[in-house]
């Protein structure tokens, strides 16, 4: 077994920026290419040999699972955790605790990429840790989640959205900036509080 077999999407997000753009549309339901971000992450999933995706969603989320079922590639099984009140990525992934393989996937269901899954798991699982990363420099990191890296390319600092001080003493040192990608070890989450 492999980190890839299961997959946990995490399609909870409000979509405040883009609520202009969407209305109510759940983020990962925003069209790309005629299909939705969520469509495109799914087959990319499965394409690369994923046999289960989690879906961890926000309140009203029994729309998301219709939406994944109804268009999940043959040999995917679509389940997921629908949450009444938001807890964020991580009280969402504490809550799913029962359901998650020793070694998971995860990815935000709000991202559009095209990335090389099974060398990301296999240079995951050749390093070991609790958790890797997918990080990328960013032209706009002020929006988004920042990441500083030791020269052994460790995580050694994260700035979420935080007060503009703290964040500008991170982006001065890195442009780095979380992708919403990561393979993730189940004993990561016993270091949440």
């Amino acid at each position: 077994m492999t980190a890839l077999d299961q997959a946990v999407v995490l399609c909870g997000g409000a979509g405040t920026r883009m609520a202009p753009l969407l209305g109510e549309l759940p983020k990962v339901l925003a069209q790309a290419g005629g299909r939705s971000l969520l469509d495109h992450t799914l087959s990319q999933l499965a394409a690369a040999g994923t046999r289960s995706a989690l879906l961890l969603c926000g309140p009203g989320g029994e729309g998301i699972l219709d939406r994944a079922r109804s268009v999940a590639p043959p040999g995917l099984e679509i389940d997921a955790i629908v949450e009444p009140q938001p807890r964020g990525t991580a009280g969402a992934l504490r809550g799913a605790i029962g359901r998650l393989r020793e070694r998971f996937v995860l990815v935000y269901g709000d991202v559009f990429t095209v990335l090389d899954w099974p060398r990301l798991v296999a240079a995951a699982e050749r390093d070991g840790g609790l958790g890797t990363l997918v990080l990328h420099r960013s032209d706009h990191p002020e929006d988004s989640d920042g990441v500083a890296i030791d020269d052994a390319h460790r995580v050694v600092g994260w700035v979420g959205r935080a007060p503009e001080t703290r964040r500008r003493a991170l982006v001065a040192r890195t442009a780095l900036t979380n992708a919403g990608i990561a393979v993730l070890h189940r004993d990561v989450l016993q270091r949440i509080p």
